[in-house]
């Protein structure tokens, strides 16, 4: 048997070996413990620097978002630019938003050759520009000062009748969004100097018998004797008209003909095909610029094309210039060329419809040859027909005595290149859009 000395050697022994293993497993689970917490720390930092660069890469877009947002571009459809010069190095730029964005262009130009898509040189970067801000379906003018910026001795000298200036504008200082070119005109043409400095001011055109068609109602073929241009005067011959015609169809519409309006759907023309030129001495960039687009009450002659002032026509016009020195823009006086007319699909799909166009009363059947466009809402006919036959005399009476268009033959095959283009079916058919802002 132990003594007592030996059972208490033994008993601290034992507690000495207990200790021992106590610290070894305490030792071994703080190691386990550091373990753990390291991994926790290096899967936390991990996942701390993807959440990092998650949320910087949201930022980059939502900041790209904004941006597109801000400067995204604007379809040159719905922008319209025409520059006139005033001298001194004062450009003023009539700018019409057809768009629902607002536009604001920065403060900075590029003054640009045509042949060679060069720059011309700045002098300074001293520029002024006011009034660069327009609001959705807004027009105004820019006011632009050069003065200080290029050498207007250098660019006012005049150029061979294939060169031109042009303006680029910006929204982003050229870099992120749309960029806009808008020709500009510095000098003048010797061929001015043929030019009359006065315009004669006419009241009164008489107007071709060709173009009196056969088919007006013989109570308003009086309307159709004269171009009325004084604007009290026209005023007073259209109310006439409209009166002379309500009468007319008031006693059809006892007869019980359906007679329907023209109506002026979000249903356009769009571009020509890309490499169509109409002219030559104009850049090929801006041939389609050569094209205006409207809906008119009257025709090119200032007579109603329907039958009150609620009917419409979509016209497709042409730039005749104002002078000699602008054959190589797209400025000028517009000419009414194409005349298409639009109907409501199920209004014409009513019994005994009947239409009134220029002077005369059609059942709709008729108009079948002249259409163009249908789909479910709308339907349009091109109906440039039935308001003159023959181009040349269309256009001679146009320009008869007038001293304030510039023509050549130049300009006279610009005007027959687009009549042709769109008198041809089947560019005309496929040319057909409806606007973003279309209402279903």
């Amino acid at each position: 048997m132990m003594n007592n000395q030996e059972m208490i050697k033994r008993l601290k022994m034992n507690i000495a070996i207990s200790n021992l293993k106590t610290e070894i497993v305490s030792n071994e689970k703080q190691k386990e413990y550091a373990l753990k917490n390291e991994k926790f720390w290096r899967l936390y930092e991990m996942k701390k620097r993807i959440a990092i660069i998650i949320t910087s890469i949201v930022l980059i877009m939502s900041g790209t978002v904004f941006a597109f947002e801000l400067f995204s571009g604007i379809d040159e459809d719905e922008l319209s630019l025409g520059a006139t010069y005033e001298g001194n190095g004062i450009v003023y730029i009539h700018i019409e938003n057809n768009s629902n964005k607002t536009l604001e262009f920065e403060k900075n130009i590029k003054l640009m050759r045509w042949s060679d898509a060069e720059e011309i040189k700045p002098i300074s970067n001293k520029i002024k520009v006011d009034n660069i801000k327009f609001s959705p379906k807004s027009s105004g003018v820019m006011k632009i000062d050069i003065s200080e910026m290029y050498d207007l001795n250098e660019i006012e000298k005049t150029l061979s009748d294939d060169e031109h200036y042009y303006f680029i504008l910006t929204n982003n200082n050229f870099i992120f969004g749309n960029d806009w070119h808008c020709t500009v005109e510095f000098c003048k043409n010797n061929n001015d100097s043929k030019e009359n400095t006065e315009i004669a001011y006419i009241d009164k055109v008489e107007l071709d018998n060709s173009l009196v068609n056969k088919n007006i109602n013989e109570e308003l073929k009086e309307f159709y004797k004269e171009w009325v241009i004084n604007p009290n005067e026209r005023n007073k011959k259209v109310e006439e008209y409209y009166q002379k015609v309500f009468e007319l169809l008031s006693r059809e519409r006892e007869n019980g003909k359906n007679i329907i309006h023209s109506v002026n759907p979000l249903l356009f023309v769009g571009k020509p095909d890309e490499n169509v030129i109409f002219d030559n001495r104009v850049s090929k960039k801006l041939q389609y610029q050569l094209i205006g687009e409207h809906h008119y009450q009257l025709d090119a002659f200032n007579i109603p094309v329907g039958a009150s002032d609620f009917d419409t026509c979509m016209v497709l016009n042409t730039a005749i210039p104002k002078k000699a020195s602008e054959v190589n823009s797209v400025d000028g006086e517009p000419l009414p060329l194409i005349y298409i007319f639009q109907f409501d699909v199920k209004e014409l799909q009513k019994p005994n419809t009947y239409v009134f166009i220029r002077g005369r009363l059609y059942d709709y059947n008729e108009l079948e040859k002249y259409k163009v466009y249908e789909d479910d809402k709308f339907v349009s006919y091109n109906v440039t027909e039935l308001f003159y036959k023959v181009l040349d005399e269309y256009v001679d009476t146009y320009i008869k005595d007038r001293n304030d268009i510039y023509m050549d033959e130049g300009v006279k095959t610009r005007i027959k290149n687009i009549y042709d283009y769109y008198m041809n079916k089947e560019n005309l058919e496929k040319a057909f859009y409806y606007h973003e802002n279309s209402i279903e």
